[in-house]
C-alpha cells in the first residue's frame, strides 16, 4: 500500500472531522419537500444523528451550508444564495429520506426476529 491512501482509514478521519463540525452548528435546513421541513444539525432527529450519511453526503452539506451561511453574512447575491439553498435543501432532503428509509428496514427486522 505504499504511495495509496487507505479509503477507510480517510472515510472515519473525515467521519470525525463532520462530527465535530456538525456538533457545533446551530442552524438548519429546510427542505424541499411539500412540508418545507426545517431539519436542524442536533437533536435526537437532527443531521449529527444520522448514521447512514455517505462521505459525499457529509461533504456536500458541509461545504453547501458553508457556502449559504458566507454569502448570507457577506450580504451577498439573491441568486446564488437561493441556488446554493436549493442545492443544500435536495442533498439534505435525499440523506435524509435514505436515512428513513433504512431505519424502516431495521425496525421491519427486528419485529421479524420477535415473531420468530
Amino acid at each position: 500500500m505504499n504511495g495509496q491512501v487507505d479509503s477507510k482509514k480517510a472515510d472515519d478521519k473525515f467521519g470525525q472531522v463532520f462530527k465535530t463540525y456538525c456538533e457545533s452548528q446551530t442552524g438548519s435546513i429546510n427542505l424541499p419537500d411539500k412540508s418545507n421541513t426545517s431539519v436542524s444539525f442536533s437533536g435526537e432527529r437532527g443531521i449529527c444523528n444520522w448514521d447512514t450519511l455517505t462521505q459525499d453526503q457529509r461533504k456536500n452539506i458541509m461545504t453547501l451550508y458553508n457556502t449559504r451561511e458566507d454569502i448570507v453574512s457577506q450580504g451577498g447575491s439573491d441568486v446564488l444564495r437561493t441556488m446554493i439553498n436549493n442545492q443544500l435543501g435536495s442533498a439534505t432532503l435525499d440523506a435524509k429520506n435514505y436515512y428513513e428509509q433504512v431505519g424502516a428496514i431495521k425496525e421491519q427486522q427486528a419485529e421479524m426476529k420477535k415473531i420468530t
